[in-house]
């Protein structure tokens, strides 16, 4: 995919009028001229030309009001063969003349439709990003109000480009579609053209995506169009090379045809990929010489990202040939050609502005391997400024990945970005973890233990931070309504994919859901207007603040795998510590049994001993044995395969379960701890059980969950049962609650997290509500959200984000404490750890606290005995935060205690004065 599609794609610069009927008018006769050999069928480059030459000069002059609509109507033909021949910043002249005239002339808007379509692809041609993005949306807006030539499909299409240049490839995927969606085949010879272009964009945005399989599928069945075969097979090259299959890759690369290959940069650029996956520096370095020519041929253009690669790929030779001070001058120069900006070919100078330029993808791991580089240098001649370097580029590394991030407009990609930097964030930390050893400056483990928790769920805190900011930056209530009617449209859609299996049904339907993505993007952009929408999420996490957001008695344990070990960092207001122990030391396939053990339900008191969790409980908590004594809380951010693991069941020095030992939280990343107060012991409750066993009813294939109405019986506030309990009512009342608990039926989804749900009443169509729009409700007000359903805590998994669950989405909604279920729940055991979680709570106990209290009367009730095996209880964990000014009842009667002591000791002493 490439800038084909926004200049030269004559496929649709044909006749574009706008929808306004053009007349003669007899007083311009150059007019008159010019716009008839525009209209020539075949006219020739001299008539172009002559064409051009008199709408400049038609343009020269200021229109009568009469002539106005046909001088913009001639500026944007102008516009028009200007990119027919590669006069993009004349094109864009000519297009702007158009706007201003249309305005100062007070014409309709959709005059100008195609002058903004038209200059949002020259801008984007020459890297103007914003504003090519801000014409192309101004076309969408006009669009709807167009009845003819409107050209959707190139519209959506360049919007597509637009996205996937930026990195959004989810949403560039849903740009595509939706371009290719308007090929209705009315006009087969065109439309066979411009299926290639949208199929072929496509493929590419989902290779990008990682989804290799589908995006050579498609590249494959383009073939058979016999057109452009040649680019065709560069890009399916391409995806055997994401694949790490260089054979596969160098046998299509040899399909193509040997004039093509001659004059492509990329098809060079792909075979140096190719000898350098295979470690072939001989052959990699003839192909580079032959890549250098045509470099040098190419005088023209100053910013190309074919030459970005090429320095790149130079850059890695070098290190190939342990010359890194070499490649760190060929880094600087792609660094200079994918900026937009910055030109400084000194390898200590970085680019100190952040830009979302097209490449900035391909920016940020360029930057990544001169960052490393840098720091090989260091590790060979232990020279500081090389270090300095290699951490300053890191740094910049980093902030551009989170610059990225906050201008997405869609979860699921900064998800997919999250996991690329991940692996950045792994080498980094690994390398400050060699240099500590070197150094022994507890800086750079500080650095570490920062860098792990900024890695993690930064998808979660940009969209938590952007939906805060929807509630109150008083944005229009008509637009919060049009996402939110659209969020529960897709709701339906989920809904309707779910249930059916008719394989034409479920093609409409995944057809109008891309439909309905495009308008929620659309509507997200127009949040992004605001000023000031776009907030600090780039701002830096330091330690300092986590401590300060840390009350006395509490601790932190995060863990962070990167490529070669385990990181256990452990945080106090004073305190930083660490430990770290090499992956092979650690039994992970061990681990992974055992976790299987414990998801398989058993009667049984206690697990039997499992010696790879008794030495993985010694490693994880030995070092900092001492450090539980006196804790009142421990809050656990567990990182990649440890989100599924119950800590619970880690076992001290004594051979107790650490939960018999001290409360437990967990996190997603340290940096969202914060301290929070409750209004009182047990606020109000808002408690939903639909299922509840009412006779013969439809429950749409769910089972009645006979213990949920037991479970909220004894809660104090509303409750919502059976039919009461439909989706509808939930979403009216649950923002008033404090307290939300829901005894209901919950999936999770490890494939598409969307799809994910919280079931309620089944009488009406829409009974579920899925992951996106949950999270999109205002629960800012709702202090716990306890979900009694199963796998509420489960979900896709990801590197950087952990489980992609409906705890997730609930976060994102605003809510602080969550107590959810990793897996399935016993309907039984829901109904008896809940009664006592709230008993406790209300008693004062921290939430924490409260649940571990009811985890343990469970275990020494001889009456659940059959629920003792941890399959039972340890799926059930508490996503919280630290409470401060909680009136507990164990301080109450120790300072009731006390009163009392002193009271009868005033009483005994006045009592011996008055006999005295």
């Amino acid at each position: 995919m490439s800038k084909k599609i926004l200049i030269g794609f004559l496929v649709f610069l044909l006749v574009s009028n706008s929808g306004i009927t053009w007349t003669f008018q007899q007083q311009n006769p150059n007019l008159d001229r010019a716009n008839h050999l525009y209209f020539l069928d075949n006219p020739s480059e001299s008539q172009d030309l002559e064409a051009i030459a008199l709408y400049q000069e038609v343009l020269a002059a200021v229109p009568n009001p009469s002539e106005a609509t046909d001088f913009v109507l001639a500026s944007e033909r102008l516009g028009n063969l200007f990119l027919t021949y590669g006069k993009v910043k004349d094109a864009k002249n000519a297009y702007n003349q158009g706007i201003v005239m249309a305005r100062a002339f007070q014409l309709p808007d959709t005059l100008v439709y195609a002058h903004h379509l038209y200059l949002g692809e020259a801008l984007f041609a020459l890297n103007q990003l914003d504003s090519s993005l801000y014409h192309l949306q101004k076309a969408e807006m006009l669009q709807t109000r167009i009845q003819e030539n409107a050209e959707p499909e190139r519209l959506y299409n360049a919007l597509g480009v637009y996205f996937f240049e930026t990195g959004n490839f989810n949403q560039s995927v849903s740009y595509f579609s939706k371009a290719e969606s308007y090929l209705l085949g009315e006009n087969p010879d065109m439309e066979r053209y411009a299926r290639y272009s949208f199929s072929s964009n496509k493929a590419s945005a989902l290779y990008k995506l990682e989804k290799f399989d589908s995006a050579q599928t498609i590249y494959k069945g383009l073939l058979k169009l016999g057109i452009n075969t040649d680019q065709i097979r560069i890009n399916l090259a391409n995806t055997y090379i994401e694949e790490r299959n260089p054979e596969r890759a160098l046998e299509v690369l040899d399909s193509i045809q040997p004039d093509f290959a001659n004059n492509s940069l990329s098809f060079r650029n792909l075979r140096s990929k190719v000898f350098l996956q295979k470690q072939d520096l001989q052959n990699l370095e003839k192909e580079l010489s032959l890549a250098k020519v045509l470099v040098e041929k190419d005088s023209l253009s100053s910013k190309n990202l074919q030459k970005g690669i090429y320095y790149s790929l130079l850059g890695d030779f070098w290190i190939a040939r342990q010359k890194e001070e070499e490649a760190l001058k060929f880094f600087q120069l792609s660094i200079a050609q994918l900026h937009p900006e910055f030109q400084n070919p000194d390898p200590f100078s970085n680019p100190d502005q952040l830009a979302l330029g097209m490449s900035a993808l391909t920016l940020f791991d360029v930057l990544t391997k001169k960052a490393q580089t840098a720091w090989t240098l260091y590790d060979k001649t232990k020279k500081d400024t090389w270090f300095a370097l290699g951490l300053d580029t890191w740094k910049k590394a980093f902030s551009l990945a989170r610059f990225i991030s906050v201008n997405y407009d869609n979860d699921e990609a900064r998800v997919f970005l999250g996991d690329k930097v991940q692996l950045a964030y792994q080498k980094a930390i690994d390398s400050l973890f060699r240099f500590f050893a070197i150094k022994k400056d507890g800086f750079l483990m500080e650095l570490a233990f920062v860098w792990s928790e900024e890695s993690k769920s930064e998808g979660l805190n940009i969209g938590a931070k952007e939906e805060a900011r929807k509630r109150s930056f008083g944005l229009p209530g008509g637009l919060i309504q049009e996402e939110k009617n659209l969020l529960f449209s897709i709701s339906k859609n989920y809904q309707k994919l779910l249930d059916t299996q008719d394989g034409q049904v479920r093609a409409q339907l995944e057809k109008d859901l891309v439909d309905l993505r495009v308008n929620l993007s659309r509507i997200r952009e127009k949040f992004r207007q605001y000023p000031g929408f776009i907030g600090e999420e780039n701002s830096e996490f330091t330690l300092a603040q986590l401590q300060q957001n840390l009350p006395q008695g509490y601790g932190v344990l995060t863990f962070f795998i990167s490529e070669s070990n385990l990181f256990l960092f452990w945080v106090e207001n004073q305190v930083l510590d660490w430990k770290v122990v090499p992956l092979s030391e650690i039994p992970l396939e061990g681990l992974r049994n055992w976790m299987t053990e414990i998801q398989s339900p058993q009667s049984g008191q206690r697990l039997s001993s499992n010696p790879n969790w008794t030495n993985f409980s010694k490693l994880v908590l030995g070092s900092f044995q001492d450090r539980l004594v006196g804790l009142e809380e421990l809050i656990l951010v567990p990182h990649q395969l440890f989100n599924k693991f119950p800590f619970d069941l880690l076992s001290d020095s004594s051979g107790n379960y650490l939960i018999e030992t001290l409360p437990l939280s967990y996190q997603f990343s340290a940096r969202f701890i914060k301290k929070v107060s409750r209004e009182s012991p047990q606020p109000a409750i808002l408690a939903v059980a639909p299922f509840i066993l009412e006779g013969p009813e439809n429950f749409r294939g769910f089972a009645p969950l006979r213990q949920s109405v037991a479970e909220i019986s004894a809660l104090e506030g509303e409750k919502l049962m059976g039919k009461e309990a439909t989706r509808e009512v939930f979403l009216e009342r649950s923002p008033k609650a404090k307290i939300i608990h829901l005894a209901t039926h919950a999936v999770a989804s490890s494939e598409d997290p969307n799809e994910a749900f919280i079931a309620f009443y089944p009488g009406e169509e829409e009974f579920r509500i899925f992951a996106p729009e949950l999270a999109f409700q205002n629960l800012d007000p709702v202090e716990l959200v306890y979900l009694s359903a199963c796998e509420t805590g489960s979900g896709k998994e990801s590197n950087s984000e952990g489980l992609i669950s409906l705890a997730r989405s609930l976060a994102i909604a605003g809510v602080d404490q969550l107590v959810i279920s990793q897996w399935v729940s016993e309907d039984q055991v829901s109904a008896y750890l809940s009664s006592r979680f709230y008993k406790y709570a209300g008693m004062g106990d921290s939430y924490s606290n409260a649940l571990r209290k009811a985890k343990l009367d469970l275990l020494e009730d001889p009456t659940m005995a059959q629920f003792h095996h941890p399959f039972y209880w340890t799926n059930y964990r508490i996503i919280g935060q630290p409470e401060v000014g909680t009136w507990r009842f164990d301080a109450i009667l120790w300072i009731l205690g006390i009163f009392s002591f002193l009271a009868v000791g005033v009483w005994a002493w006045t009592r011996k004065d008055l006999q005295a």
